[in-house]
Protein backbone atom coordinates (compact mmCIF):
# COMPACT_ATOMS: atom_id res chain seq x y z
CA UNK A 1 0.00 0.00 0.00
CA UNK A 2 1.19 3.61 -1.03
CA UNK A 3 0.17 6.94 0.98
CA UNK A 4 0.47 9.93 -0.53
CA UNK A 5 3.08 12.36 1.48
CA UNK A 6 1.42 15.41 -1.04
CA UNK A 7 -1.13 16.36 -3.52
CA UNK A 8 0.26 15.47 -7.05
CA UNK A 9 0.36 13.53 -9.69
CA UNK A 10 1.96 10.14 -9.65
CA UNK A 11 3.02 7.64 -12.27
CA UNK A 12 2.50 4.29 -11.25
CA UNK A 13 3.19 0.78 -12.78
CA UNK A 14 2.41 -2.09 -11.97
CA UNK A 15 3.54 -5.72 -13.21
CA UNK A 16 3.36 -9.44 -12.83
CA UNK A 17 3.81 -13.29 -14.23
CA UNK A 18 1.97 -15.98 -13.69
CA UNK A 19 4.15 -18.94 -11.94
CA UNK A 20 2.22 -21.96 -14.32
CA UNK A 21 4.49 -24.64 -16.10
CA UNK A 22 3.34 -24.95 -20.01
CA UNK A 23 1.03 -27.02 -20.64
CA UNK A 24 -2.00 -27.02 -22.35
CA UNK A 25 -4.01 -25.56 -20.23
CA UNK A 26 -3.84 -21.50 -20.54
CA UNK A 27 -4.80 -19.79 -17.50
CA UNK A 28 -5.43 -16.20 -16.56
CA UNK A 29 -5.54 -14.17 -13.55
CA UNK A 30 -6.00 -10.95 -12.41
CA UNK A 31 -4.96 -7.73 -10.59
CA UNK A 32 -6.73 -4.09 -9.58
CA UNK A 33 -5.64 -0.75 -8.84
CA UNK A 34 -7.17 0.27 -5.97
CA UNK A 35 -7.15 3.74 -4.82
CA UNK A 36 -8.66 4.83 -1.71
CA UNK A 37 -9.89 1.10 -1.28
CA UNK A 38 -11.82 1.42 -4.19
CA UNK A 39 -11.43 0.75 -8.09
CA UNK A 40 -11.86 4.07 -9.85
CA UNK A 41 -11.48 2.90 -13.66
CA UNK A 42 -11.57 -0.30 -15.44
CA UNK A 43 -8.21 0.51 -17.34
CA UNK A 44 -6.80 0.09 -13.80
CA UNK A 45 -7.24 -3.62 -14.34
CA UNK A 46 -4.46 -6.25 -14.82
CA UNK A 47 -4.81 -9.46 -16.84
CA UNK A 48 -2.10 -11.55 -16.61
CA UNK A 49 -1.23 -14.60 -19.03
CA UNK A 50 0.22 -17.57 -18.82
CA UNK A 51 3.27 -16.97 -20.47
CA UNK A 52 3.82 -13.44 -20.66
CA UNK A 53 4.36 -10.40 -18.54
CA UNK A 54 1.84 -8.33 -17.55
CA UNK A 55 2.28 -4.48 -17.63
CA UNK A 56 0.00 -1.66 -16.72
CA UNK A 57 1.33 1.80 -17.05
CA UNK A 58 -1.06 4.70 -15.62
CA UNK A 59 -0.84 8.52 -14.01
CA UNK A 60 -3.02 9.05 -11.63
CA UNK A 61 -4.02 12.28 -9.31
CA UNK A 62 -3.65 11.64 -5.72
CA UNK A 63 -4.41 13.73 -2.55
CA UNK A 64 -2.27 14.33 0.57
CA UNK A 65 -3.41 11.01 2.50
CA UNK A 66 -4.77 8.88 -0.52
CA UNK A 67 -3.61 5.52 -0.89
CA UNK A 68 -2.65 2.99 -3.64
CA UNK A 69 -3.52 -0.49 -3.24
CA UNK A 70 -3.22 -3.59 -5.41
CA UNK A 71 -5.72 -6.64 -4.88
CA UNK A 72 -4.87 -9.81 -6.94
CA UNK A 73 -8.16 -11.98 -7.96
CA UNK A 74 -8.71 -15.69 -7.84
CA UNK A 75 -5.10 -16.81 -5.79
CA UNK A 76 -4.72 -20.73 -6.09
CA UNK A 77 -1.99 -22.27 -5.83
CA UNK A 78 -2.79 -25.69 -7.66
CA UNK A 79 -5.92 -26.76 -10.65
CA UNK A 80 -7.00 -29.78 -10.54
CA UNK A 81 -7.99 -31.53 -13.86
CA UNK A 82 -9.91 -35.19 -14.89
CA UNK A 83 -8.39 -37.16 -17.01
CA UNK A 84 -9.68 -39.42 -19.95
CA UNK A 85 -9.38 -42.47 -17.96
CA UNK A 86 -10.99 -40.57 -14.81
CA UNK A 87 -8.09 -39.89 -12.81
CA UNK A 88 -7.15 -36.81 -11.22
CA UNK A 89 -4.36 -34.79 -12.56
CA UNK A 90 -3.09 -32.33 -10.11
CA UNK A 91 -0.93 -28.97 -11.67
CA UNK A 92 1.18 -26.50 -9.09
CA UNK A 93 1.08 -22.82 -9.62
CA UNK A 94 -1.08 -20.46 -11.14
CA UNK A 95 -0.48 -17.56 -8.65
CA UNK A 96 1.17 -14.50 -9.21
CA UNK A 97 4.52 -13.61 -8.72
CA UNK A 98 6.87 -10.87 -9.63
CA UNK A 99 4.50 -8.29 -8.95
CA UNK A 100 6.02 -5.15 -9.17
CA UNK A 101 4.15 -1.81 -7.63
CA UNK A 102 6.01 1.08 -8.47
CA UNK A 103 5.03 4.49 -7.89
CA UNK A 104 7.10 7.88 -9.09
Amino acid sequence: MFTAPSSRKYLVTLTAMLNTLPSKNAYLCSALLRKNGKVTSLDDYLLVEHGKVADLRTEVQLYAGDTLSVYVGRQVDRKYQYGSSGTLDLYDGFFLEDIKFCIF
